[in-house]
């Protein structure tokens, strides 16, 4: 755009007392990269006392300052600048805030008249830019506006498009002064908060649009201002101007139905926050008849009733200000709503009895479709492991889980390094295992995250989400590394449990949701989940099965059957006649496994018959940085090598490329996978096998483990014990001889794996996606913080000073370090507060 087509811009700042924020705020404005005679600085001054005035006219002397002698509150105050402003734009400003060089440039640039888009909402960042402010906003259907994502972590990817906002926050905004001024501006009644909500959907009710600049960036001291105030005068303000914009903007046949709803939540609100209990007020013939004769009022609490109570004293104005407004109408509330892609029904509030009660009003007394209009959630799954055309058990799961959810849900898939797969129906996304920052992006989008438990240990964002969590602990891993790191000493092995140990406890303290593979692991994960205190009266009374805290999700296989594309084996490998009989292991050799007492079967086998081959279809993981070498391996080799067998009788693939290895498995004879007698084995998930359930290859296998007893259950092949050759020589000779040994299993195969396609797999996932909450407990604890305000805890002792580092200790390895910082921001304030 040419410097002189730039529009002209009034930047309108409000100040009340804000004398510390003034350099910086201003300061910032006059480096904007913006014509400077095409701006104009305006500092609307709200009867400070602290000598802000005579500051900005020493330091700013440029400019204008309006003297308004008393408090007018933030609406009234940006409405005399606007009044005043001289540019075809006003831009309204915090006075807490510094903005980017080319901020307003930004702003200018997403405002397209031709479209009715007239006004835009900056991308506002803490003061460091590291934490999310305002990138968009949510507006329940009780007129409770709350900004999207608030808190989260940001990196130059994150909200990066351009969208439509319901509302742009007020105190970084951009629009057309004179439809600003026709539609009313801010509505002054409002004194502050929520007047930006209100202006939103009355601008979009008049038939205009908002945008949201996603490179207008503003850095915000939060609550730079407002912080000066009691929590329970704001409280009032937030209660009564959320009723007062849904009483001026909602349709009559809508206001009608939302109405009753919001008074009854504005109680409820109000009674938490009391913390009494009920009990005490109700007439029973139980009970002794004994009276509550004292009780403290938290006056936060007494702020929800007054809220209400101001709305019924302003209720004749409130009501020609509705009808003004409706006369002007432009469009319909479901035209309006259904722009954007959020529920009017999200609680607002935090805790199981309050969601329940919204839940138990919406459902009873109805709200219109448009409120409750099923939104398809989106899910970001989190691999740990490789996506690619070579894939283990990990990226397997991961992948097909998306495939499977992805057809009722909007599913992106992140995993570690460049995508080498991509798929029509789910986004594929690549981030870096070692640098969180690379998943910002992806998290911030998402509306619930699933991830693998060790993750949240590399990845401490993902701890610290403010939505809803899924951990997938399918893999016992505390019992793996007893076996994988056995070869170290007895010190130091306790020292490296105890690690994983802590690792392992966070993420059980941490999920909303967990999935494991069996009914056994299950029962593994409910005893660690009890030991970490997740097993309590909160949960239990959410759901006495537990069912909504951790599901088995096992690992599944495709619905359509597997096909021989071409020939990989028999013929075509070298030593590896078309007549040879082929006993497969599917997948690595890992340290808890056992292929040294099937290689010695082999050997004894080979001694009388010469067409017996064994094929390790994968050796050695494709990234050595996720599963490193193991020892079975190369053990597994040597002993081939020792006995004669190798590449002769028995064959070490690398890896078998994923969509392939269907045809290793339609040529073999036998699938095998044997292991030993170790705790991991109890509570395994063979992933390999399911496969070999898929294609209807007779298995063989070591007794102990969950898979193995599905085997003997339904007729899927034999078992083995560990460790034993002669028997396993016996039972391996009984099958290769079996003559059309896959069509004697053929009928049980089928029947079986109609139980475990992906689709009846991911069931519990989908239950869970389709309505995601928190967990009760998890819930509660934010309830509890959301109670617990400087206000509510005024008779609260303090902890004392040399007990405080123990105790930040404490929270930090319980919550993490975003709740340890929102802790100490609660403290620090109450302690000014006293």
């Amino acid at each position: 755009m040419a410097e002189k087509s730039w529009p002209t811009v009034s930047i309108v700042v409000v100040n009340y007392n804000g004398l510390e924020h003034l350099e910086s705020c201003f300061r910032s404005l006059e480096e904007l990269v913006y014509p400077r005679d095409r701006v104009e600085l305006i500092m609307v001054d709200n009867g400070s006392t602290d000598g802000s005035i005579e500051y900005m006219q020493k330091h700013f002397p440029k400019v204008v300052v309006i003297e308004n002698g008393e408090n007018l509150g933030f609406a009234r105050g940006n409405n005399v600048g606007a009044q005043q402003a001289s540019g075809e734009f006003v831009a309204f400003l915090n006075n807490d805030m510094r903005v980017d060089p080319d901020w307003l440039r930004h702003m200018v640039g997403v405002i397209r008249r031709e479209e009715g888009i007239i006004c835009a909402g900056a991308k506002i960042l803490d003061w460091g830019g590291h934490l999310v402010d305002f990138v968009g906003g949510k507006i329940n259907f009780h007129g409770h506006g709350f900004q999207l994502d608030f808190g989260a972590s940001n990196s130059e990817r994150s909200y990066m498009d351009e969208r439509l906002l319901p509302f742009s926050c007020g105190g970084a905004m951009l629009i057309d002064r004179q439809i600003f001024l026709e539609s009313g501006g801010f509505d002054e009644d409002y004194f502050a908060f929520f007047e930006d909500v209100d202006l939103g959907w009355r601008l979009w009710l008049l038939g205009y649009k908002v945008i949201f600049a996603p490179k207008a960036i503003v850095y915000h001291k939060h609550h730079g201002t407002s912080r000066k105030m009691p929590l329970y005068q704001l409280r009032v303000l937030y209660e009564r101007n959320a009723l007062y914009t849904i009483i001026k903007n909602y349709e009559q046949q809508n206001l009608d139905k939302v109405l009753p709803l919001s008074l009854f939540l504005l109680i409820k609100r109000a009674l938490l926050n009391f913390k009494i209990e009920e009990k005490d007020w109700l007439l029973d013939s139980r009970r002794d008849g004994q009276v509550v004769t004292q009780l403290k009022v938290p006056r936060l609490g007494l702020s929800y009733l007054i809220g209400a109570e101001q709305v019924v004293a302003n209720l004749p104005k409130l009501m020609e200000k509705r009808e003004s407004i409706q006369q002007m109408r432009k469009r319909t509330d479901e035209e309006i709503f259904e722009l954007f892609h959020f529920k009017l029904t999200d609680p607002i509030f935090p805790g199981q009895s309050y969601v329940k009660f919204q839940d138990t009003l919406v459902n009873t007394l109805g709200l219109p479709a448009v409120f409750t209009k099923p939104l398809p959630c989106r899910v970001l799954i989190v691999s740990h492991d490789v996506v690619g055309p070579n894939m283990a058990g990990p990226g397997m799961r991961y992948w097909e889980i998306a495939k499977a959810l992805s057809r009722e849900f909007e599913v992106t898939l992140a995993c570690p390094g460049e995508p080498r797969l991509s798929s029509p129906n789910f986004r594929v996304k690549g981030y870096s295992r070692s640098d969180e920052k690379t998943l910002i992006h992806l998290v911030n989008s998402a509306d619930v995250v699933l991830a693998f438990g060790y993750l949240l240990h590399e990845l401490p964002l993902l701890g610290n989400l403010g939505k809803p969590l899924i951990v997938d602990i399918y893999v016992p891993f505390i019992l793996e590394n007893l076996e994988i790191h056995s070869q170290l000493s007895l010190p130091d092995q306790n020292e490296t449990n105890d690690k994983y140990l802590r690792i392992l406890n966070n993420q059980l303290r941490l999920g909303d949701f967990y999935i494991c593979a069996s009914e056994r692991q299950r029962d593994f994960w409910l005893g660690m989940l009890a030991a970490n205190g997740r097993i309590n009266p909160s949960n239990y009374a959410e759901d006495k099965s537990m069912r909504s805290l951790i599901d088995v999700v096992p690992i599944g296989m495709p619905a359509e059957p597997p096909q021989h594309r071409k020939q990989v084996l028999k013929g075509v490998y070298p030593n590896i006649s078309s007549n040879d009989k082929v006993i497969i292991w599917a997948g690595g050799i890992w340290d808890w496994f056992d292929p040294l007492t099937l290689i010695q079967a082999v050997a004894r086998i080979t001694r009388h018959r010469d067409d017996v081959k064994l094929f390790f279809m994968g050796t050695q993981h494709m990234d050595p940085s996720i599963v490193p070498e193991m020892h079975m391996s190369s053990r597994a080799i040597r002993l081939s090598q020792e006995l004669g067998l190798y590449d002769k009788h028995v064959f070490f693939n690398r890896w078998v490329p994923y969509e392939e290895r269907e045809n290793y498995l339609l040529e073999a004879d036998i699938g095998t996978s044997l292991h030993f007698d170790y705790v991991e084995t109890r509570f395994a998930f063979r992933t390999r096998l399911i496969d070999y359930i898929w294609a209807g290859l007779p298995i063989l296998t070591t007794r102990g483990d969950y898979l193995s007893d599905l085997v003997e259950e339904e007729g899927l092949g034999r078992l083995v014990d560990p460790g034993d050759v002669e028997q396993l020589v016996a039972v391996l000779t009984e099958m290769l001889d079996t003559p059309d040994l896959r069509e004697k299993y053929r009928a049980n195969f089928e029947r079986v794996a109609a139980r475990f396609t992906w689709d009846k797999a991911v069931e519990p996932l989908a239950r869970f996606l389709r309505n995601p909450q928190r967990a009760p407990d998890r819930a509660n604890y934010e309830l509890n913080l959301a109670l617990n305000t400087p206000e509510s805890l005024a008779s609260v002792v303090p902890t004392p000073l040399w007990q405080l580092p123990l105790k930040a200790w404490q929270r930090y390895r319980s919550s993490g370090l975003a709740a340890l910082w929102q802790e100490i921001r609660q403290y620090i304030l109450w302690r000014l507060e006293r």
